[in-house]
């Protein structure tokens, strides 16, 4: 079947950008015939990590050849599918119409209840990030999670071109701050540890390791599953350090949505609330594999087709 998946995100970051490398490489592996469309991928104001981050996409998924910058221009010219599916969308993106093509929605978000009610009658098939009381609105996963963790394992032996050392500290936050840098230190120094670190702007420089910028994501999968211990803020620096069951210390932006993941997999005890005391213990998965198994399996039959 020839598939067309219209990805949703604020901005392009490594977690927009790895969330629609899984979710073309989980449709492929069906035996399906994917297409993801180039909807807004590249801003106005682009940098070099958004133009990394585009060629990262360009090369490793197969993208529509033409480019759309509003969802307009996606109606007026849609690539030619059998089915459709709206990947992250809001109810502002979910007003996108595809006539007498069947559409459906995965992982709606930010969408309320009679939102959700109005919007199941325009496709064939809807499901969120949430739990409702829409009995045809299901939860499903984030699309990091469709993949295992062995495909994961497969995919960065072939691709990621970062040469690590054993035993390491891996910081990973747009912003690190003093307090995650004084954390990082005290933790390598206790275990005899490197420190990698990966962000847009660090707030110090007093640590002992390397500081990275502007890495492929292959390479940032790598450091997370390698790594001994994870120190984030990012959301998918979160979920990766699930995914390959690492010590994570989770930084907490206090969003609302970074709660309701934490939450969500099960890794409240894992927030740093002192920077002065060092979280212990190899962490236990699993409860969270548990749950996340569960939705997984209902993913997976959602996205049947």
């Amino acid at each position: 079947m020839e598939i067309a998946a219209l990805v949703c995100n604020k901005k392009l970051n490594y977690d927009s950008t790895l969330q629609t490398y899984s979710i073309y490489e989980y449709l492929k592996g069906q035996g399906n015939q994917v297409q993801i469309i180039d909807y807004n991928f590249i801003k106005e104001k682009n940098t070099k990590k958004n133009e990394m981050l585009y060629n990262f996409l360009n090369n490793n998924i197969a993208l529509t050849l033409t480019r759309y910058k509003n969802l307009n221009q996606v109606e007026q010219n849609l690539p030619l599918a059998d089915k459709y599916i709206v990947v992250n969308g809001n109810y502002s993106d979910l007003t996108l119409k595809i006539d007498e093509k069947e559409c459906i929605v995965y992982r709606a978000k930010d969408v309320s209840l009679p939102e959700l009610n109005y919007l199941s009658n325009n496709y064939s098939k809807i499901s969120t990030s949430f739990e409702s009381n829409n009995d045809n609105a299901q939860k499903v996963v984030d699309p990091l999670f469709l993949l295992p963790k062995e495909k994961w394992y497969d995919i960065i032996s072939n691709k990621s071109g970062v040469n690590l050392e054993n035993d390491f500290v891996f910081v990973y936050s747009e912003v690190v701050t003093k307090d995650m840098i004084q954390y990082a230190n005290a933790l390598a120094q206790k275990n005899n540890y490197k420190v990698y670190i990966l962000s847009d702007k660090v707030q110090s420089i007093f640590y002992k390791g390397k500081r990275l910028n502007n890495i492929e994501p292959f390479d940032l999968i790598n450091l997370i599953s390698s790594a001994h211990d994870v120190i984030t803020s990012c959301d998918d620096g979160i979920k990766l350090s699930v995914i390959f069951e690492k010590n994570i210390h989770i930084f907490s932006t206090q969003n609302e949505e970074q709660i309701e993941l934490i939450n969500e997999l099960k890794v409240e005890n894992r927030v740093v609330n002192n920077i002065d005391s060092i979280l212990s213990g190899d962490m236990e998965y699993e409860e969270s594999n548990k749950t996340i198994d569960k939705i997984k399996e209902e993913s997976y039959k959602f996205l049947e087709v």
